[in-house]
């Protein structure tokens, strides 16, 4: 569907947007909301941190600064893998209306599976979880007794995270942990070169699951060191007793952690009656160098920032993240790098950090 037609399919009313937004943001807090067949669906808090491939979310992150009463919000819309091109527009349009509906004052972010930021990833202290399938593949949720079973993968370094992978041993590797998730079992598979954090992580995601079943499942570890005749019988059955692909097969752990020392900045003005994007510095840049009256785009190498001045157009703001989206794409950039647009005025400790050069 063009950008045009989803646009009139998704407008609604004053009064509508009141309805389905309710008392967002009013609280401090975490919200989530799950794209379904061109709605938003508010999920509920035992799934947060539970990501499917085939959706789009949104997030939204409610808090106060120190000092200050009023709120402050985050919104992020996260697009998996497999997700539609009309619920990945879905996701977009409706981040614009949830920011539009709070005043206009929410930063706004661009989440792709895989390349999540470290701020979004903090919303989570049990780790993202990434499950195949989706809505559009009819994921309903299941009781412990019918679950299909699934191997889920955990690995990293400062911030491990989770991923189901497919059920076959050719996944299973010695540098990283994985958990057989058969329901009223959840298996724990230490590899043998595997990270402290990595196998503590493990550890939550097991208690998190446990707990999201009425604490009925059974958890059990498994240490390659110790040998496949000590290894619970259903890991054997269906993973066998290795040997498994070895750590450097697995991958490096820190390799998606990787910063740049990138820093560009370039302009955007549409003064001129169509939007130009021209350079203005690059490496050592000040905050003097931003002008109240146009938006920004700020190149750090692993996240790029669409920052809009005060006395920006309403265009300028609505449409930060489709530009910085356009620079990535005419610059052969990944187009799953992180993206952020804020407001003058609303800018994080991070975003002045990495702007002055520190």
């Amino acid at each position: 569907m063009s950008t045009d037609k989803l646009e009139e399919k998704l407008k609604l009313s004053k009064e509508e947007i009141a309805k389905q937004w309710g008392d967002a943001g009013r609280k401090v807090g975490l919200e989530i909301w799950r794209v379904e067949k061109f709605q938003v669906v508010k999920q509920q808090q035992c799934s947060y941190g539970a990501f499917f491939t085939g959706d789009s979310y949104i997030v939204l992150n409610t808090y106060h600064r120190p000092g200050f009463d009023s709120f402050e919000w985050d919104i992020h819309y996260w697009i998996g893998s497999e997700t539609t091109q009309d619920e990945m527009g879905v996701a977009a349009y409706k981040t614009v209306e949830l920011d539009e509906y709070l005043g206009g004052k929410p930063v706004e972010h661009r989440e792709v599976q895989g390349c999540e930021s470290e701020l979004f990833q903090s919303y989570f202290p049990n780790g993202i979880r990434i499950m195949r399938g989706g809505i559009e593949t009819g994921f309903n949720i299941v009781k412990p007794k019918e679950y299909k079973p699934r191997l889920l993968h955990i690995k990293g370094k400062r911030r491990p995270r989770l991923v189901e992978v497919p059920l076959d041993a050719k996944s299973v590797n010695s540098g990283d942990v994985f958990v057989l998730d058969l329901g009223l079992l959840l298996i724990q598979f230490n590899g043998k070169n595997a990270g402290a954090l990595e196998r503590n992580k493990a550890s939550e995601i097991c208690r998190a699951l446990d707990g999201e079943r009425g604490q009925v499942p059974e958890v059990v570890v498994n240490d390659e060191l110790s040998g496949p005749d000590t290894w619970h019988k259903e890991w054997v059955d269906r993973l066998g007793k290795g040997p498994y692909a070895t750590a450097a097969e697995g991958g490096d752990d820190a390799a998606f952690e990787k910063s740049s020392s990138c820093r560009v900045l370039f302009r955007l003005s549409n003064s001129s009656g169509k939007m130009e994007m021209t350079k203005v510095a690059e490496k050592d840049l000040k905050r003097e160098m931003l002008d109240t009256k146009d938006a920004f785009i700020v190149d750090f190498g692993n996240e790029i920032f669409t920052w809009v001045g005060t006395g920006a157009s309403r265009e300028e703001r609505k449409r930060g993240i489709e530009y910085a989206l356009d620079y990535l794409k005419k610059n052969g950039r990944d187009e799953k790098t992180p993206i952020t647009v804020t407001l003058q005025d609303h800018e994080s400790d991070y975003f002045w950090h990495l702007f002055d050069g520190k």
